[in-house]
C-alpha cells in the first residue's frame, strides 16, 4: 500500500507562504526542456536464452544479468514441458540452468550449461577477452569444492582449486582480475588475494566491520568499501587503501553515499556508483560526487531498470542489463542501449516534477507512457524521496519522506505533484496543496458520472479536495454474524458492546497490542478530534474515552508466541523467517474470531474472503461516532502543491492519469481504479486469468478441488464484480495520519494502560500537548 509512515515532526508550519529560499528539487529548476538538455536515446533488446529448439519450453527464470566487463553475464534456469507421466526420478532432465554471454549488440557469444548440482557462484572477464568463473562444485557425497575455471576459445580449463566452499547460489562472493592479473577471490569472509598461478599472497579483512566484494583500483590506488558489520549501528561506509601484497589496510575515507547499497564499478581509472535513478562519478580523494546520467532523462520505465547492471563507455554512451518479470513465472533478460541526442525532442515542453515517497512500480509506467507520447505538453520528471535521503547522506529508518517532504515545504523546494501523501492530514492545508474540486469540476474537468465520485467526496476536508485518487482499496472489518448481530449498532459505545457480547472461547479483534488497536480506532476518525482551522485537538470527550475502553479491554500487552513468525537476521542484510503462525485468517475460519481486517484491492482478494461471505459473515465497516461504515485507502493519489508555478499543466498531468488505459494500467499489479469502465474491464480480465488458473489446477489434479484452491484461484463469477462495485459505492470515509499528534497519543495511552492515569487525566495531557503542536505548526 502506498501509506507513508508517519513520525513525530514538530515543524513551524507559519514560514509557509512567506519568502523561502534554498537550492530546490523542483521550484528553483528550470520549467521548460531546452534543446541542451541532456536526452538519451534509447533501445531495449531482449536477450535470447540458448533454449533446447527441439523440446517445449515451460519457463524459463533469469536469476542475475549483469555486465562483466564490456559483455553482459545472464545466468538462466529453464523447465521443458516433457510429454508423458511425471516423473520425479527424471525431473533433473526436464530442467536446465546455465550462463551466456552477450556483447553490446545483444549477440550470444559463449553459453555454458552447468552440470546437475553444480552452481556458477561468480564470473569475470579478463582484458584478452577470456571468461573466468567461480564454481562450486559437490562430490558423491555432496561435499562441495571451489574451483577458478577459465574459458579461452570456447574450451574449458581449472586454474586452481580456491579453499572453502559455498553450496549455494553464491550471492556475497565474487571474483576479479586485478590490474597485475592477479586474482581477488571472496567467498563472503573477505577478499583473498591470488597470484596468477594460483598462490595465496594475503587476505583482506577489516576486524568487526564487512569489506566489499572487490577491489577498486583508481588512478593507480588499490582500495575496498567497508563499513560496520552491526546492523544496530550506523553502516559507517568508508573506503580505505590496501597493501595487495600484504592486505594491509590505511586510514578510512568517510563515504556516507555508499551506505545504502550502491552498486560500484571502476571504468578507465574512474569509480562509478549506481544509485537507484541515477550514475554517479565518485572521487574517493575528496569524496566529491557527480552526477553524469539520470534515468529521467531517458523514456524507459524507470521501474524496470531498477537496480541495473550499468556500464558507461563515456558522458555520451551509457547500456544497461536487467532481469524483467514476465509473469508469476517466468523472466527475461534485457539490454538497454543508450546515445545521447544531439538535441532534446521533448524541447518547449513545460517540466512537471512528481514527488512520491518512493519509486512506485505502476506510476512509473504510467509515467513513462506520458513522456513517451510526444503529442503531451508536458514532461514529467520524477523525484523519488527515499532515494534523495540517500543521496543526502540521510538514514532512511531515521527520516521518514514525510518529515523530508515537511522540510521541503518549509524551505520552498516542493515538486509540482506530490503523489502518495494523503494521508497526511497536516498536508491538507490551504497554504501547502491547492483544491483540485474547481479543476475536476471545470470545463476542462472530469465527468463525474464516469467515475466513483463517492470515493472523491470521502477524500475531501471540508468541502475541499487536497488529494485526488487515482487508485484505492476499501478497507473494512468483516464480522462473524453468528457473534454480532447484522442490524448491531456500530458507533464507538456499540462496538465495545459488542466486544463484550462474544461467547467464551471467542476473540472478538485479532491480536493487537493495545496501542496498535487505538490507532486502528483513530484511522478513520481522527478528524473528529482535530480542527486545523482553530489549530487545536478536542480529546477531552465521550467519544475518546470509548476509544480508551475498546483498546484496553481488546488489545493485548504481548502478542502470543504462536502469532508471530521467527525472523533471524544474518550479517549480510537477509532475513529468514522460520517457523508456522496462527493468521486472524485461520482463527476466523475456525470461529475463534469474531472481527478481523479486509482488504479488497483486486478479485483475488474479494475471491479468497468469498467463502466467509457465503457462510455467516458481513462487511461492517470500522465504528464512527454516528456509525460504522467503510473506507478508502489510496494507493495512488496525486496532488498539486499551492508553490507550483505550473498549476494548469499540473492538473492536465493529473487528469491524464483517469484515461481509460492509464486507469488500467496504474491497476496492473494491485488496486482498484477510479474510473467506472476501468473497473468493469479490469475485474473482467482478472475474472477470466482466475477461472482459467482454476480450470487447470482442477485438471491437474484429476478434477477433484481441494479446498485450499480458494487461496489460490477463487472461483469468480460476473455477480462478485457487481458485489465489489456495491462495496465501492458504500464508501463513506477515509484514512487519515498525522505522525506527531499519533506519537502523542499513543505515549499517553500507554499510562492510561498500564493503570498509572485515569482516563480524563490521559486526554487532558494530549489535548494540552496537541493545542502546543498545532499552534507551534502556524
Amino acid at each position: 500500500m502506498a501509506v507513508v509512515l508517519a513520525v513525530a515532526c514538530v515543524l513551524p508550519f507559519s514560514a509557509c507562504g512567506k519568502k523561502k529560499s534554498g537550492k530546490s528539487n523542483g521550484q528553483d529548476t528550470p520549467t521548460v526542456v531546452k534543446e541542451d538538455d541532456p536526452f538519451f536515446n534509447a533501445e531495449i533488446k531482449e536477450l535470447k536464452l540458448p533454449i533446447d529448439p527441439g523440446r517445449k519450453l515451460d519457463t524459463q527464470y533469469v536469476s542475475s544479468c549483469r555486465f562483466i566487463g564490456d559483455v553482459v553475464l545472464v545466468e538462466y534456469n529453464v523447465n521443458y514441458d516433457e510429454e508423458g507421466d511425471y516423473d520425479p526420478d527424471n525431473v533433473a532432465e526436464s530442467m536446465a540452468h546455465g550462463q551466456a554471454i552477450y556483447d553490446l549488440s545483444g549477440n550470444l557469444i559463449h553459453e555454458t550449461k552447468a552440470g546437475h548440482w553444480e552452481n556458477t557462484i561468480a564470473a569475470t572477464i579478463d582484458k584478452a577477452g577470456d571468461l573466468y568463473f567461480l564454481v562450486s562444485v559437490p562430490n558423491d557425497h555432496f561435499e562441495y569444492t571451489t574451483r577458478l575455471r577459465k574459458v579461452k576459445d570456447g574450451k574449458s580449463e581449472d586454474v586452481m582449486d580456491v579453499p572453502g566452499s559455498v553450496s549455494g547460489s553464491g550471492m556475497n562472493t565474487s571474483v576479479q582480475i586485478l590490474d597485475d592479473g592477479n586474482f581477488a577471490i571472496n567467498l563472503g569472509s573477505g577478499i583473498t588475494i591470488y597470484s596468477k598461478e594460483g598462490e595465496k599472497i594475503c587476505t583482506i579483512t577489516d576486524p568487526g566491520r564487512i569489506v566489499s566484494m572487490n577491489v577498486y583500483q583508481v588512478e593507480g590506488k588499490s582500495y575496498i568499501l567497508s563499513r560496520n558489520s552491526s546492523f544496530d549501528e550506523d553502516a559507517d561506509p568508508q573506503f580505505k587503501e590496501v597493501d595487495l601484497k600484504t592486505g594491509k589496510l590505511g586510514q578510512g575515507k568517510s563515504a556516507p553515499l555508499m551506505g545504502h547499497g550502491a552498486s560500484l564499478t571502476c571504468i578507465d581509472n574512474k569509480l562509478y556508483a549506481f544509485k537507484g535513478s541515477k550514475v554517479i562519478r565518485y572521487d574517493i580523494s575528496s569524496g566529491s560526487s557527480e552526477t553524469v546520467f539520470d534515468w529521467n532523462d531517458t523514456d524507459v520505465d524507470m521501474w524496470l531498470v531498477k537496480g541495473a547492471s550499468c556500464l558507461p563507455k563515456n558522458d555520451n554512451e551509457y547500456y544497461a542489463a536487467f532481469a524483467e518479470r514476465i509473469d508469476g513465472f517466468s523472466s527475461r533478460a534485457c539490454l538497454v542501449s543508450l546515445k545521447r541526442a544531439e538535441k532534446n525532442p521533448n524541447a518547449g515542453k513545460t517540466i512537471i516534477t512528481v514527488g512520491m515517497p518512493t519509486l512506485m512500480a505502476e506510476c512509473s509506467k504510467c509515467i513513462c507512457s506520458y513522456n513517451s507520447d510526444m503529442t503531451k505538453k508536458s514532461r514529467i520528471k520524477m523525484i523519488d524521496y527515499r532515494e534523495q535521503l540517500i543521496l543526502e547522506g540521510k538514514d532512511t529508518d531515521e527520516t521518514t519522506a514525510e518529515e523530508y517532504v515537511r522540510k521541503e515545504f518549509l524551505a520552498g523546494r516542493v515538486p509540482d505533484i506530490l503523489v502518495a501523501f494523503d494521508s497526511i492530514s497536516g498536508f491538507k492545508s490551504d497554504n501547502l496543496m491547492v483544491d483540485l474540486v474547481p479543476y475536476i469540476d471545470s470545463e476542462g474537468g472530469l465527468d463525474r458520472s464516469l467515475f466513483y465520485d463517492n470515493i472523491f467526496r470521502a477524500m475531501e476536508k471540508n468541502g475541499k479536495l487536497f488529494f485526488a485518487p487515482l487508485t484505492f482499496s476499501v478497507e473494512t472489518l468483516m464480522v462473524n454474524d453468528k457473534f454480532i448481530p447484522e442490524n448491531a449498532p456500530w458507533t464507538y459505545k456499540g462496538f465495545l458492546e459488542a466486544g463484550r457480547s462474544v461467547p467464551d472461547g471467542v476473540s472478538f479483534y485479532p491480536s493487537k497490542l493495545k496501542g496498535r488497536l487505538l490507532g486502528d480506532m483513530l484511522r478513520t476518525t481522527k478528524a473528529e478530534f482535530l480542527d486545523y482551522e482553530k489549530k487545536t485537538v478536542h480529546f477531552d470527550n465521550d467519544d475518546f474515552y470509548t476509544l480508551l475502553d475498546i483498546a484496553k479491554e481488546f488489545g493485548l500487552d504481548k502478542i502470543p508466541d504462536e502469532e508471530q513468525m521467527k525472523v533471524t537476521y544474518l550479517d549480510d542484510g537477509t532475513s529468514i523467517s522460520e517457523g508456522t503462525f496462527i493468521t486472524p485468517e485461520d482463527k476466523f475460519k475456525e470461529e475463534i474470531l469474531a472481527v478481523k481486517e479486509s482488504y479488497v484491492v483486486s478479485m483475488l482478494t474479494y475471491g479468497m474472503e468469498k467463502s466467509f461471505l457465503k457462510k455467516h459473515a458481513s462487511y461492517r465497516g470500522y465504528p464512527g461516532k454516528n456509525g460504522g461504515g467503510n473506507a478508502v485507502m489510496c494507493i495512488t493519489s496525486m496532488g498539486i502543491t499551492a508553490d507550483s508555478k505550473n498549476k494548469d499543466e499540473a492538473w492536465n498531468v493529473i487528469r491524464s492519469f483517469y484515461e481509460k488505459q492509464a486507469q488500467i494500467d496504474l491497476c496492473a499489479i494491485y488496486g482498484l481504479p477510479m474510473r467506472k469502465e476501468s473497473f468493469r474491464a479490469t475485474s473482467e480480465n482478472q475474472m477470466e486469468e482466475l477461472q482459467a488458473s482454476r480450470k487447470r489446477m482442477i485438471e491437474q489434479a484429476d478434477g477433484n478441488v481441494d479446498p485450499s484452491l480458494d487461496d489460490f484461484a477463487p472461483d469468480i463469477q460476473p455477480k462478485d464484480i457487481d458485489d465489489v462495485e456495491k462495496l465501492i459505492l458504500s464508501i463513506d470515509r477515509t484514512f487519515e495520519g498525522d505522525g506527531a499528534i499519533e506519537d502523542i497519543v499513543m505515549e499517553e495511552a500507554g499510562g492510561y494502560f498500564a493503570g498509572s492515569r485515569t482516563k480524563e487525566d490521559t486526554a487532558k495531557n494530549i489535548n494540552n500537548r496537541g493545542d502546543i503542536l498545532m499552534k507551534e505548526r502556524g
